[in-house]
């Protein structure tokens, strides 16, 4: 079987922090941890791993070398996401709900 997967691929930065921070307060990060993410990059993963020829559709910034490395390590894939030039990192904090998105 051969999957085509378009999708999108991410860096997900884990934050470890002693406590929840209250409003107005600064935390120290404890411990910076990155995660591979993204429907598309895991579902291609997924589909490389159960044995599929897979492609997977999407773009990698030079900072997601470690990602390009997962999907052509996955299996029997043919994985080549595009390289981006420039990488833009948003790090965004809503007021109300004081979660990053």
């Amino acid at each position: 079987m051969k999957i085509l997967v378009f999708g999108s691929c991410n860096i997900d930065l884990v934050y470890s922090v002693k406590s929840i921070v209250r409003p107005g307060e600064t935390l120290a990060v404890g411990e910076l941890n990155q995660f591979p993410g993204g429907k598309g990059f895991n579902q291609a993963i997924a589909a490389a791993r159960a044995g599929a020829q897979t492609v997977f559709a999407g773009c990698i910034g030079s900072d997601g070398e470690f990602l390009r490395r997962m999907l052509n390590e996955a299996g029997p894939a043919a994985c080549s996401p595009w390289r981006a030039r420039r990488v833009r990192r948003r790090s965004k904090w809503t007021k109300k709900a004081k979660t990053p998105f």
